[in-house]
């Protein structure tokens, strides 16, 4: 890989498991977790640098209100994300993303993808609210497994 060419370290990224998750704490598995690492080359960015970010499960597009970003113990709508300023991603921390999905990911083995549309890493003191940096793409996949006592799909 050429110096230059990419401003992250995709392998990695994506982590292979996800978690069946009771959310809301009614006894019923509401969703899943994923991980996603910061190995982006610049450090901290906030988070309003993330312009876009898509999930697909098994070649089936997520409706991005239905995800949610999590970032030590903050939750925040991936639609609402470009207008974040007061919270930073740092470098190597992993943030978790919540799918709201009945019953949670069956058991087995999942094809996922991620891609996120962030801010040229030029200037990450200001978001870019009026999208004058051009955005880069990083799309990232991982063969993910349900782990975890709730791998069954039951509480």
């Amino acid at each position: 890989m050429a110096v230059g060419r990419l401003y992250w370290l995709p392998d990695g990224m994506l982590l292979n498991t996800l978690e069946n998750v009771d959310m809301d704490g009614d006894g019923s598995i509401d969703g899943f977790l994923l991980q996603l690492r910061n190995q982006f080359y610049h450090g901290s960015n906030p988070v309003g640098w993330i312009r876009k970010l898509e999930v697909t499960l098994d070649q089936a597009p997520v409706p991005t209100e239905d995800v949610l970003f999590g970032l030590r113990g903050q939750w925040l709508c991936t639609a609402n994300l470009a207008s974040v300023t007061d919270i930073w991603w740092n470098q190597c921390e992993t943030a978790s993303l919540y799918v709201k999905k009945r019953g949670g990911a069956a058991p087995g083995e999942h094809t996922l993808e991620c891609v996120l549309t962030v801010s040229a890493p030029f200037n990450k003191r200001t978001v870019d609210r009026l999208n004058f940096v051009r955005c880069l793409t990083v799309s990232l996949r991982s063969t993910a497994a349900v782990v975890g006592p709730l791998a069954g799909g039951k509480p």
